[in-house]
Formats: C-alpha cells, sequence, structure tokens
C-alpha cells in the first residue's frame, strides 16, 4: 500500500504552510531524499540544509521511515530512524534551536537520539496524501492539535516485550498473552517516552 500512488500528490509543508497562512515566509531545502532501499537514498544535502537552517525562526524537518526500514513484506529490525536522519537533526538544532520534527512513521519511533535537541515532535503517521494540510494548520496554529497516541512510544527497542521473545524463522510465536503494548509496560514496570494516549495540544 505504501507505493501507490496517490489520486493527487501530496504537497509538501513548504506549499501548505503559506497557504494556511500567507504572511509565512517559507524556505525549503532538501535535507535528504529517500528511495526504494537505502542504496537508493541521497544524503548529500546537509551543507544547504545547515545554511538554509541558519537565522530562521522556526526549521521544521520532515522525519520519516522508508520502504528499507518499514514495510508490510518484513518486520522491522529497528525502531530508530537512520542514523544519517538523526544525525541530520542533532545537526540543524546545533545552528538553530527552533527546530520542529514532523515524524512520519507507520508505528513506533525511538526518539532518544534527539528528542531532548528540538523544540518540538508532531508524529503525523502515515496519514494519507493531505496529510501536510492537516499539518499545516496545527503548525500554524489554526486548529489545536488533539490527536492521542494509539499505542506506546518506549525509550528502545530493548524495553519490548517483542524483542524479549526474538525472531523466529518458522513463524510467530505469541508469548505475551494478554500483556500486549502498554499492558506489558504496566505490568513490569517499564519506564517509557511517551505512554498509550499521550497527546500535548495548545490549550493551558
Amino acid at each position: 500500500s505504501a507505493c501507490v500512488n496517490p489520486y493527487v500528490n501530496a504537497l509538501g509543508l513548504d506549499k501548505t504552510i503559506p497557504m494556511v497562512d500567507p504572511t509565512a515566509k517559507v524556505t525549503y531545502a532538501d535535507g535528504y531524499i529517500y528511495g526504494y532501499s537505502m542504496a537508493m537514498c541521497d544524503f548529500h544535502n546537509l551543507p544547504l540544509a545547515l545554511e538554509t537552517a541558519k537565522g530562521k525562526d522556526y526549521v521544521v524537518i520532515h522525519a520519516s521511515t522508508s520502504f528499507a526500514i518499514e514495510s508490510e513484506q518484513h518486520d522491522r529490525q529497528s525502531i530508530k530512524f537512520d542514523p544519517y536522519i538523526e544525525e541530520f537533526i542533532n545537526k540543524i538544532a546545533k545552528v538553530n534551536p527552533n527546530v520542529i520534527v514532523v515524524m512520519y512513521a507507520g508505528s513506533v519511533i525511538d526518539v532518544s537520539a534527539f528528542c531532548k535537541n528540538v523544540k518540538a515532535i508532531l508524529y503525523a503517521g502515515f496519514a494519507g496524501q493531505a496529510v501536510n494540510e492537516a499539518i499545516a494548520e496545527i503548525l500554524m496554529g489554526k486548529v489545536s492539535p488533539s490527536g492521542k497516541l494509539s499505542e506506546t512510544f518506549i525509550n528502545s527497542l530493548e524495553d519490548s516485550f517483542a524483542y524479549q521473545i526474538g525472531y523466529l524463522d518458522d513463524g510467530v510465536n505469541y508469548e505475551e498473552g494478554l500483556l500486549l503494548g502498554c499492558r506489558y509496560d504496566d505490568k513490569k514496570k517499564v519506564k517509557v517516552r511517551y505512554p498509550f494516549g499521550y497527546g500535548l495540544s495548545y490549550a493551558k
């Protein structure tokens, strides 16, 4: 499904933010370009992105998993972004302290490598072809973010019960029984990054 072309191509935030607020001045720079595999990715745009980020009021980073990391055809071997993306976020944060990371992913992401270095993280999931229209309305304050996490964001893959079970070549053994997701975390007193149901808004 991730390879299906949408009826209308999704617009980037550099296009949707001015649609929400015509007075907003947005400068776009490619930080990295994903391909169908890691070998097809282009990670050579960091210098331009760093220069573009300097002196701006805010920097919004699109951070996403790729087909190489997340697919319906295989299990994820990690819940972290590609190391280059983590490094990219942290380097941008060094030249501009007002970084907002918008995460596009199908499930939990380990954000421990960069979460303390950015001002905000907005989890967009894989919300379809109009996702950036909605994200722009949130970023520009037209609507208040009100979504709540549908699963617990753990600190690392090693904190999950699935990791304890390990990978099986001949099938899946659901040894966790009823201790799924947050139930396991509650039972085992696991310290998590963001609990099930977590979500901030602009309301005080």
